[in-house]
């Protein structure tokens, strides 16, 4: 199979976090509109992923993947203990995706964030709680 995760779930679950952490809402609403969608995860599963270390809802390769993309998120890198977990439960080939899925998911979120595009209301995002607001973008008149 071309694709190395073979849980849907996993990936929607990935980019939602990772785009929370980001606090992109535009990317927010839009993954967790598609992951809704697909079913492949519960708005209740959704709504757990502040507390993923702790909340039942979460396997502890879903906990691992998710503590990687927090951590490649807010810091840039990960601990030697993040990434051996993660090599617990992973093939390298598995954690070349995560981390494929993770930066292309970041990319899309310095698109849409520095630009200040906001959720579509695709569906109801909780506003982030760790993230500062974008910037208003530049207009044209700031701009010349």
């Amino acid at each position: 199979s071309p694709r190395l995760f073979r849980s849907a779930r996993l990936r929607h679950l990935t980019r939602v976090f990772g785009s929370r952490v980001n606090g992109c809402m535009f990317c927010d609403d839009l993954e967790t509109h598609m992951a809704l969608k697909a079913k492949t995860v519960t708005r209740a599963d959704i709504d757990a992923l502040p507390q993923y270390a702790t909340s039942t809802r979460f396997t502890e390769r879903e906990r691992a993947a998710l503590r990687y993309v927090e951590a490649v998120n807010t810091t840039g890198t990960a601990t030697d203990e993040t990434f051996d977990a993660l090599m617990m439960y992973f093939t390298e080939k598995e954690i070349v995706e995560l981390n494929w899925l993770n930066a292309v998911g970041n990319y899309l979120n310095l698109i849409a964030r520095p630009l200040g595009i906001g959720s579509e209301g695709f569906c109801s995002v909780p506003a982030p709680a760790h993230a500062a607001p974008p910037s208003e973008p530049p207009t044209r008149a700031s701009q010349s």
